[in-house]
């Protein structure tokens, strides 16, 4: 209960944010763009983050929850990522903040409350 209410702050402050939009060069914005168009792609992949057993992943898919799951723990710095990667991934993380509230409110308390997926 207490660990509830010292996430739901936090949540709320994360969710209702301004994305960053200053990200410069992101090498695969236009993939990244053309994939967050198919919503079907979008939920496989929020259904991948927000599993612990990791049976919902594909071999990509896992690739990205372990780039997103560093950066929720390291404040959005992927440490074992390229500046690509990097690049990437912020893309990714503003697109499905501002297209996908929902889904990004999944990730979210999925990542700071394991088990706890909607």
């Amino acid at each position: 209960m207490l660990r509830t209410l010292l996430v739901l702050p936090l949540l709320v402050s994360v969710i209702y944010s301004n994305p960053r939009t200053d990200l410069g060069t992101v090498p695969d914005k236009q993939a990244i763009e053309e994939a967050f168009k198919d919503t079907a792609r979008v939920e496989s992949m929020i259904d991948c983050i927000t599993d612990d057993t990791n049976n919902k992943c594909t071999e990509d898919e896992y690739g990205i929850k372990v780039r997103a799951n560093e950066m929720m723990r390291n404040q959005g710095k992927c440490l074992s990522c390229t500046d690509e990667e990097q690049a990437n991934m912020e893309h990714g993380m503003i697109l499905l903040q501002t297209k996908t509230p929902w889904l990004f409110t999944r990730v979210v308390v999925a990542m700071l409350i394991p088990g706890m997926a909607f």
